[in-house]
This record gives structure tokens, C-alpha cells and sequence, in this order.
């Protein structure tokens, strides 16, 4: 029996843990290499430190382009493999690779003809526009191997091979943490080093997941467009990319809000947001994990077993958040403390984090369940689910709020706004959930 014919034979509970928390703890790994790109660059200057900040939500972007597009091919490919369609597999992974490819020309071009003018966008004050182009050049031109990396990082994952997913992923955060302190500081390269590091990681992860699409797979790569399996990938990749965006349009329009009447907030909120990271990716990890197994269960035409997998992903990603939540609640002064001697936090910065960090964590649980089952939903080929439910939890629902709440209690207590957010998505996304099976 392959790994594959087990998702549909072994204990749920077993099947969850094998194929979920592998890629929960690389998604974990993945937080660490994007506060310590962070942590490093706040230690060589304020300007590097801030430049960095402007910079995020182009990276987002860039993710959410590459992270969706594979999470429809994963969708897309576990059916196919639940038929026991070889055939329709193989086709769903060539336009895959050629789609992996046309997004990385894309950057590319964008790199070279479009860093500058970006930049320009994303800040008026001229020193750091110098920075976010010159980092954006060496990250754009670069982000070819994140579409390639992802790319063979979902077919290791439809096929069954979750440690060596968290291989390819522990690998490039490694040699990015290797890489930082020399390019940053001793070769004194400042935040360009730090996006160098980062390519480069993703460099070393791709030609992992190569390896070991290779050794454990053994079909044959090839690279051809399909227009049926385009359109099938996009049908759930297209609301997943949108989705993915929504964090990059969220912080533009709170820059707009609260980064023109307090700018030092926007700085503590970006900051936390990195710290966020550790909690929201592994939460991300363990619910994509369970895309392979959705998927493969669906293609057979098992409703009851795909059923049992969401409700239970669910309860075990509710469960660990409200770990998370006590922790966050409890536990603010020693993580504000460590906060505020790793960022080089003002006495401001650290006053309003005492605020976000606590208010921000009673929607964790929320936030769970909602893009959990929004994520199940997405294997049904439903992807506005997720696009929905987020932008529920991060734009339709709160940004409002955080206005009215900003005009009248203050800028201190407008992060319960996103509370109300998750509660409304975490709503939607059960009852979708529900409709969807």
C-alpha cells in the first residue's frame, strides 16, 4: 500500500497527525525566518529597520501569488490521484511547472524595470525608498525559486511525503539564518544582505524539493500549459490568491488610517505582525496539511470521511489556539519585555503593544476554525470560502471598526476590531463548511 491509498484506510487521528504537524512545524520554521530577517536588520539601523517594514506588503504579495497557485495544484492533484487518474496527475503537474515558470519571468521583469517605482509607491521619504527598490531588486529578481519551491513542495505533499516537505522547508530557513549575520554584518550589506539571505534560502530549498521529488516520486518532469488544468487550478487558486492579498491591501489601508496620524503604531503593528507569524503559520501549516487528505477523500467520493476530517482538523487547530491564546494573554510582559529589547521598542512602541498583543489574541481561536474549514472548503473546488471568510477576518469587518474605534476609544483599543473580524469569519466558515460536503 503507498502513502496515498492510506488516506483513505488509517485512523483519522493518526492520518492528521503523520500528515499535519510535519508541515505545522515547517510553517513554524517559516515564522522564525521572517522575524529573523526582522530581528536582524532592527540591529544594523532604525532606517534599515523601517525600510523592511514598507517593504512587507510587496512580499506578501509575492507569496500569495506563489502560495495559492500551489494550493490549487494541490487541490487539483489530490483528486486526480483519489481517482486513480495517472494520467490527468501528470498533466495537472506539467501546467504546473509552466505556471511556476511564468510566475518567476513575471518577477523577474518586475525586478529589473519596476523596483524603483514601487518603492516610490509605498513611501515618500527618499532615503528609504533608496532601500525598499534596492531590496525589492534582489528579492524580485530572486523570487523565481519560490514559485519553483513551493511548486515541488505540493506534489511531495499530494504524494504523501510530509517529512521531506518539512525538510525542504527547515532547510532554507537554516541556511537563511545561516547566511544573515555574515551578509548583513560582516559583509556590511545591511538590508540588501537580508534579501539576499532570503533568495538564497529559497534557493536551497527548491533544489531539495527537487532532489527529492526525484528520488521519492521518479515521474518524469515535464513543462506544458493545459488549458483545462488552468482552469480547474485557478477555479480554487484565483480565491486563494486574493485571499493571500488581502494582508498586503489590509496594511495599506491601516497605513492610510492610523500610519498618517501615528506612524509609530504602524511600526508596532507591522512588528507584531511578524510575531503573529509564529501562531498564523503553524495554525496554516496544520490546516494545509489537510488539503492532500480532503482532496484524495473527495476524489473518491467519500463524503462521511471528508466530513470527519474537517470537523476533527477543526477541534485539534481550536484547541491549540486557545493554548496560544492563554499564553498570549498571560504571558504579555515577559514576550513585551523580549519584544522590546529584540526591535529596540520606545517606551511608545511598548505601550501600545501591551495593547495589541493582548487584544489581538482573543480572536486566535476564531481565526483557527474560520481558515481551517475555509481551507477544507477549498479542496471541494469552493475557494471563495477562504477568500470570503478572510476577508471577513481582516478587511470587510474590521477596518471599519478600527476606524470608529480609532476616532473615539483611541488608536490603543482598535485592535478588538479584528477580534470581531474572526468571530464573523470563524460564523461563515462553518456554515460553508456544512454546505459544502
Amino acid at each position: 500500500m503507498n502513502r496515498t491509498e492510506r488516506f483513505a484506510t488509517d485512523p483519522i487521528p493518526v492520518l492528521v497527525r503523520r500528515t499535519c504537524t510535519p508541515l505545522a512545524l515547517s510553517m513554524l520554521a517559516q515564522g522564525v525566518d521572517i522575524v529573523d530577517d526582522g530581528l536582524f536588520v532592527a540591529h544594523y539601523g532604525e532606517l534599515a529597520y523601517r525600510a523592511s517594514t514598507v517593504a512587507y506588503p510587496v512580499q506578501v504579495a509575492v507569496m500569495a501569488v506563489a502560495v495559492g497557485t500551489s494550493i490549487g495544484v494541490n487541490s487539483v492533484l489530490s483528486r486526480a490521484l483519489g481517482r486513480h487518474d495517472g494520467r490527468g496527475a501528470r498533466s495537472v503537474k506539467a501546467n504546473a511547472l509552466f505556471l511556476a515558470l511564468a510566475g518567476a519571468a513575471v518577477c523577474l521583469a518586475a525586478g529589473l524595470f519596476s523596483s524603483s517605482p514601487i518603492a516610490r509607491c509605498l513611501t515618500r521619504d527618499v532615503q528609504t525608498q533608496s532601500l525598499v527598490a534596492s531590496y525589492l531588486r534582489i528579492y524580485l529578481i530572486g523570487a523565481g525559486t519560490l514559485f519553483l519551491s513551493v511548486t515541488f513542495e505540493r506534489f511531495l505533499q499530494a504524494h504523501g511525503l510530509m517529512r521531506e516537505c518539512m525538510l525542504v522547508q527547515v532547510t532554507g530557513v537554516v541556511v537563511n539564518l545561516a547566511l544573515d549575520p555574515l551578509l548583513i554584518f560582516v559583509l556590511d550589506l545591511g538590508l540588501v544582505g537580508a534579501g539576499l539571505g532570503t533568495v538564497l534560502g529559497q534557493v536551497a530549498s527548491g533544489a531539495l524539493a527537487l532532489g527529492f521529488y526525484l528520488r521519492g516520486v521518479g515521474m518524469p518532469i515535464e513543462v506544458r500549459p493545459n488549458a483545462a488544468s488552468c482552469c480547474d487550478t485557478y477555479a480554487v487558486a484565483l480565491p486563494v490568491i486574493l485571499t493571500e492579498l488581502s494582508e498586503s491591501i489590509m496594511m495599506f489601508v491601516l497605513g492610510g488610517v492610523a500610519g498618517r496620524t501615528d506612524p509609530l503604531f504602524m511600526v508596532t503593528f507591522t512588528t507584531y505582525y511578524k510575531l503573529w507569524v509564529f501562531v498564523f503559520l503553524a495554525m496554516n501549516g496544520f490546516g494545509q496539511g489537510l488539503i492532500p487528505l480532503v482532496g484524495y477523500n473527495a476524489g473518491r467520493g467519500d463524503a462521511d470521511r471528508v466530513r470527519a476530517i474537517g470537523r476533527y482538523g477543526a477541534r485539534v487547530v481550536a484547541a491549540g489556539m486557545l493554548v496560544c491564546t492563554l499564553v498570549f494573554v498571560l504571558l504579555w510582559r515577559p514576550m513585551l519585555w523580549a519584544f522590546k529589547g529584540a526591535f529596540k521598542a520606545d517606551a511608545t512602541m511598548y505601550g501600545y503593544g501591551a495593547h495589541v498583543f493582548r487584544q489581538m489574541a482573543l480572536g486566535f481561536v476564531f481565526c483557527g476554525v474560520a481558515n481551517t474549514l475555509a481551507l477544507c472548503c477549498t479542496v471541494t473546488g469552493n475557494g471563495r470560502v477562504l477568500m470570503v471568510a478572510t476577508y471577513l477576518r481582516q478587511l470587510i469587518v474590521p477596518l471599519p471598526l478600527f476606524a470608529l474605534i480609532m476616532g473615539t476609544a483611541g488608536v490603543s483599543w482598535a485592535c478588538l476590531a479584528f477580534v470581531a473580524g474572526d468571530v464573523c469569519a470563524a460564523l461563515y466558515a462553518r456554515s460553508a463548511w456544512g454546505r459544502a460536503i
